[in-house]
């Protein structure tokens, strides 16, 4: 729920500040290593099938928060991103 709130903030320019943009990317990376590491124990006796698409939602994630890096780079420490 969290992560919802800040990107509905940082979409609305709310809060209009380098932190935020840096927070959606690290909880990004945070969602993409704990799918991996869902995938590589399978603690919850996963078929194929759910690993594979656990692995493609990770896959997406990561591009989002690789975009979002990309983009925020060489702003000023006050502003966001513009896509």
């Amino acid at each position: 729920m969290i992560f919802a709130d800040l990107v509905i903030l940082s979409a609305m320019k709310l809060m209009d500040k380098k932190w935020v943009m840096l927070a959606i990317i690290g909880l990004d990376e945070l969602w993409v290593f704990a799918s991996l590491v869902v995938v590589i124990f399978n603690p919850f006796n996963l078929q194929i099938q759910g690993r594979g698409l656990i692995l493609e939602v990770a896959a997406v994630i990561a591009f989002f928060a690789f975009m979002q890096y990309k983009h925020s780079k060489g702003k000023s420490s006050d502003s966001v991103a513009h896509a």
